[in-house]
């Protein structure tokens, strides 16, 4: 083979699987880059009965990473008891909490999900997923049991509390039963994003107090 057969025929191949591989890297892009979600969060978003509408996410601390943010969907029409056996069905949980008047707490392998009595619309729950580093981070190391007695034995190995700091102690303050204080993000179905900090949207209010703030 002469020089400009090589030539030619390195032209052909390049013609050829250049296209490939830009789709391949593409695709590997896309698989990189979707949001990486617990395996009992995924079973939620996949349902259709009851369905799961995305709500608000709350982030870890600095980090905007949706693969470290808490989750919270709404489910219209129901109460907290048949949410609680769903989730139930989905994985078997390694910890369950006492079942109170506002909320229930399931602990999984990589998530912790509470269930709560929707404060604006009773007749709605709201369900919101913590990955495991989220928890470890953020949550009031004494709140399943020191601040609250929502369990009868710890069932997370928390690191030791620290005076100097805030804490996040869900999406509903267990004291007061308002929306934290914590930043977090409404969106509608994820077209729009509002930020709250230190206002409130609508009738959700962003107060603080209760046992998130240090001690």
């Amino acid at each position: 083979m002469n020089k400009s057969e090589k030539k030619v025929a390195f032209w052909v191949l390049t013609s050829i699987f250049l296209p490939l591989l830009i789709v391949v890297g593409l695709a590997v892009f896309v698989e990189m880059t979707v949001e990486a979600v617990g395996p009992v969060e995924e079973a939620m978003k996949d349902s259709e009965n009851p369905k799961y509408d995305f709500f608000a996410e709350v982030p870890n601390g600095d980090s905007y990473d949706e693969e470290e943010s808490a989750h919270i969907y709404r489910v219209e029409g129901t109460t907290l008891d048949p949410i609680v056996k769903h989730l139930h069905s989905l994985q078997e949980p390694k910890a369950v909490s006492n079942r109170l008047p506002d909320r229930q707490l399931l602990v999984f392998s990589e998530e912790l999900v509470t269930v709560y009595r929707d404060l604006d619309d009773e007749s709605d729950v709201l369900v919101e997923v913590a990955p495991m580093r989220f928890v470890k981070e953020q949550y009031h190391p004494e709140i399943f049991m020191v601040k609250t007695n929502a369990f009868e034995k710890e069932p997370l190995d928390m690191p030791a509390f620290n005076q100097f700091r805030s804490y996040y102690t869900g999406f509903i303050e267990w004291n007061d039963r308002q929306y934290t204080r914590y930043p977090y993000y409404i969106e509608e179905n994820r077209s729009s994003t509002t930020s709250i900090r230190n206002g409130s949207a609508g009738t959700r209010s962003s107060r603080g107090g209760g046992i998130s703030a240090g001690k």
